[in-house]
């Protein structure tokens, strides 16, 4: 179970890290977020459908293998 989440938070960090090196895209995901979201507001589950962008990084970095 630790080494579950543990994994878990190593793939969230590689993708945020991943992410600081292309500022484009993470300006993009930030953007995005914003819009939709707002910051005045943590996301919620029914946000994920409209956060196209930031599904797209986390695709990637699943299909790419992450941590």
């Amino acid at each position: 179970m630790i080494a579950t989440f543990d994994n878990t938070w190593n793939s969230v960090e590689w993708v945020i890290a991943e992410m600081i090196d292309e500022p484009r895209i993470l300006e993009k995901a930030a953007s995005e977020l914003d819009f939709l979201v707002g910051k005045d507001r943590p996301v919620q589950e029914s946000d994920l459908v409209h956060l196209t962008c930031i599904k797209a990084c986390v695709k990637e970095a699943l299909r790419s293998g992450g941590a």
